[in-house]
């Protein structure tokens, strides 16, 4: 569950906030640069997406073929505070409720932060959410934040708690009690950094930390509720509890093979792994990739599908009954084509392979549902403004979405475009407005900071006519049906039975700043019944609505909004609630702060 400020608190019993972004069950780094931290589907670390900063990024739940808090929290609830927020700031023109807030602790000196959580809004679930700074002092990674509810606070009162200040990936393990966590530090100076990453299982109350060492790529998941199965970018794979030490698991590789990625089978447990050969040299500029199946007992590996010369893969989800993964090709092993979309695939145990469609790279783009069927997001393009459809893979071909009309909620909230500006316009200049991703996927590409005045640059700008969503409060079903519109960011219920995504206007590629700017504050949240083939527009939701996902009982969803994350019912039947929200508490020592701050969920415990 990912997001710039974009996160979505999924139904669990706890919750990590982070800036930065969420993902699937897998950690990944990509090393080298100045790293936000942010661990999101849709930042810079993904092929396919841009990312709305310009730093490269880990993420969960992607595969790139790149290569301390106290956890304290202030337990005294704040005085109410009444969130007055002017029609048109990303929240879709409705006045935020008022909520009894709940300050948590804040940061060291350069990381300061206003963190506010609403325990009444919080009523279920486990997610990871990351919160990133401006990186302008040497800092590396973001804050890391857990929401738990009452059930498991202890408390008999959802809680949020600071767990990390240096997080750039997070991952929870399937009781929701431990996370796998990767952090950054910068151990030298802001000319000259010296960037130290390392792996830590930390559990959900703070309580403890475990060190596991210095890694500097780290790609795994969870394999039970006490045993994470991560590989290092070598030929070795590794499975590790809290408290104890790594060791190394059975794996049969030839000389000069290592391995990138790993995605376990849901039913059979078995590991799909992405191996990278060196050609007979050892040379890795002509290195290729080969997804193979292993055996984790007995090390033995079954090799499915090789790439050309020169070429690899990303993998992606198996699905639910674990007959086929899905998987990008990926030529040249290069971020910048991944960026633009690559040809997606699915793979049978027999070495048969299906060509589905050419999507954006990352866990995001591909929401199994049940059986062999998929939810896509279909479409290239790093900019997601550039039109984008969800379609349905029922296991054999694509088909469009059942019915097609939108029926606009006769809740309240419209659409607004007549103040806000100002603040998407930060969250694009700040990187919190999230993009495409850019590639590592670990999902996205070139920053949106400089994708945006590269348009900025070649074209004044492309308004939004009377027909976008978003030009006027109450939009009609009428108006969306006629209009241009990207859909991106899919997520399913855990029945299989309604699907929702963000939709907004589309803009070309010579788009202007301006253009852009409105562009993410004009995004709205859409639900699709997939027996009924009802689509009906969340007006409740507001507007400026980035990543999406469901709570794991299906009745709420969750998505991040600007600074914050707030959740909505899933029916529409009362307006949206804010959950957490963050803010720089030293704005006037450090101006760029004022700027708004990405929020992100990186993972939840269903």
């Amino acid at each position: 569950m990912r997001t710039s400020i974009s996160a979505a608190f999924v139904g669990c019993t706890c919750a990590i906030v982070l800036l930065g972004g969420c993902g699937s069950p897998s950690l990944h780094t990509t090393t080298g640069g100045n790293q936000t931290g942010s661990a999101s589907n849709h930042t810079s670390n993904q092929p396919g997406v841009s990312s709305p900063s310009g730093s490269a990024q880990s993420k969960l739940g992607t595969s790139s073929n790149s290569s301390q808090a106290d956890g304290s929290q202030s337990g005294a609830p704040s005085q109410n505070s009444t969130v007055g927020t002017a029609s048109g700031q990303g929240m879709g023109g409705t006045a935020r409720s008022t909520e009894k807030f709940v300050n948590v602790a804040t940061g060291s000196i350069l990381n300061q932060m206003q963190a506010k959580f609403a325990p009444t809004a919080w009523k279920q679930g486990e997610a990871a959410l990351l919160v990133n700074p401006p990186n302008s002092y040497g800092l590396n990674g973001s804050l890391l934040y857990v929401l738990a509810d009452s059930s498991r606070s202890g408390s008999g009162q959802a809680a949020a708690r600071l767990l990390d200040e240096h997080a750039i990936s997070a991952v929870f393990s399937p009781d929701g009690k431990w996370l796998a966590v990767q952090t950054q530090t910068n151990q030298g100076s802001v000319s000259q950094p010296a960037e130290a990453s390392q792996l830590w299982l930390m559990s959900a109350d703070g309580k403890q930390k475990y060190d596991l060492g210095d890694v500097s790529y780290v790609q795994g998941a969870w394999i039970g509720s006490q045993t994470f199965m991560y590989t290092d970018g070598t030929a070795h794979v590794y499975s590790v509890q809290p408290g104890g030490k790594p060791s190394t698991l059975p794996l049969q590789l030839p000389a000069g093979v290592t391995v990138n990625a790993l995605r376990v089978n849901p039913k059979t447990k078995m590991v799909a792994i992405d191996e990278v050969v060196p050609d007979a040299n050892g040379n890795i500029v002509d290195r290729h990739d080969v997804i193979g199946v292993w055996n984790p007992a007995t090390g033995h590996v079954i090799n499915l599908v090789t790439a050309p010369t020169s070429d690899g893969f990303i993998l992606g989800p198996w699905t639910s009954d674990g007959t086929k993964l899905f998987y990008w090709d990926d030529p040249m092993h290069s971020s910048s084509i991944a960026a633009d979309g690559l040809q997606l695939r699915t793979l049978s145990m027999d070495g048969t392979t299906k060509s589905v469609a050419v999507t954006l790279t990352g866990m995001r783009a591909v929401k199994p549902i049940a059986g062999s069927s998929a939810v896509v997001q279909v479409g290239g393009s790093r900019y997601l403004f550039v039109k984008k459809t969800i379609q349905m893979w029922n296991g054999n071909k694509l088909v469009s979405l059942p019915g097609g009309s939108v029926a606009a909620s006769n809740r309240t909230a419209g659409m607004s475009t007549s103040s806000g500006s100002a603040n998407v316009s930060s969250q694009v200049a700040n990187g919190t407005g999230q993009g495409s991703r850019a590639s590592s996927p670990t999902a996205n590409v070139p920053a949106q900071s400089s994708y945006t005045s590269t348009q900025a640059a070649n074209g004044t700008g492309e308004g939004f006519s009377a027909s976008a969503p978003g030009t006027s409060a109450g939009t009609s079903a009428t108006t969306l049906a006629g209009a241009q519109l990207t859909q991106i960011w899919p997520t399913v219920n855990p029945a299989g039975t309604v699907v929702a995504y963000s939709q907004g206007p589309v803009l070309s590629m010579n788009a202007g700043q301006s253009s852009i700017n409105q562009w993410w504050e004009h995004m709205q949240l859409v639900t699709v019944d997939v027996k009924t083939g009802a689509h009906t527009l969340l007006s409740s939701a507001g507007t400026g609505i980035v990543d999406p996902d469901f709570t794991s009982n299906g009745q709420y969803i969750t998505y991040v909004s600007g600074s914050q994350l707030d959740v909505v019912p899933a029916d529409g039947s009362t307006g949206k609630q804010i959950v957490f929200e963050a803010a720089p508490t030293n704005a006037a020592s450090y101006p760029q702060w004022s700027l708004s701050l990405p929020v992100e969920v990186v993972d939840y415990h269903p």
